[in-house]
């Protein structure tokens, strides 16, 4: 077993970025939406900071820390998982050369079962988490949208 794949960071979605993925383009389609719902002679060009509006609304703060309570979790479990790898490859190399070769082969097929399992649970951590974060953002713009075409009719933009 080699020692580099113990080195093998896990991509897990950073925390700040609950938005950022997102935030252009639902500018973008509620920008698109308000200018196609206007006549020609009266389109008026209004932008919508999707971040700050989130930051501040009791929905966006409810869903980041919906989205960060389970990103913690996620990671606090394959960083567990990590550690048991990399302890369970350090108990190998410190012991392969008084074992048997059948002994070595047999922990190192348990060695790379243990990896694929971790890199397994990594990538559904991942998906769970684009997944949450996708639904909350959906979530999030619709009720922005609704916001935005409710000031713009209010102001006649």
């Amino acid at each position: 077993m080699r020692s580099d794949r113990t080195n093998r960071s896990l991509h897990v979605p950073r925390r700040g970025a609950f938005f950022q993925l997102r935030a252009i383009r639902a500018i973008l389609v509620v920008m698109s939406m308000l200018l196609l719902a206007l006549p020609a002679s009266a389109q008026t060009l209004a932008v919508v900071d999707f971040n700050a509006a989130a930051e501040r609304t009791v929905e966006g703060k409810k869903a980041t820390d919906k989205f960060e309570a389970l990103y913690t979790s996620r990671q606090t479990e394959l960083q567990r998982l990590q550690q048991e790898f990399e302890k369970g490859v350090q108990e190998y190399q410190n012991s392969q050369m008084i074992m048997s070769p059948e002994a070595r082969a047999q922990r190192e097929q348990e060695l790379g079962m243990q990896q694929a399992q971790l890199q397994q649970s990594a990538m559904e951590a991942e998906q769970e988490l684009s997944q949450l974060q996708m639904q909350m953002t959906s979530q999030l713009s619709e009720k922005m949208r609704a916001v935005v075409v409710t000031i713009a009719k209010e102001r006649g933009i």
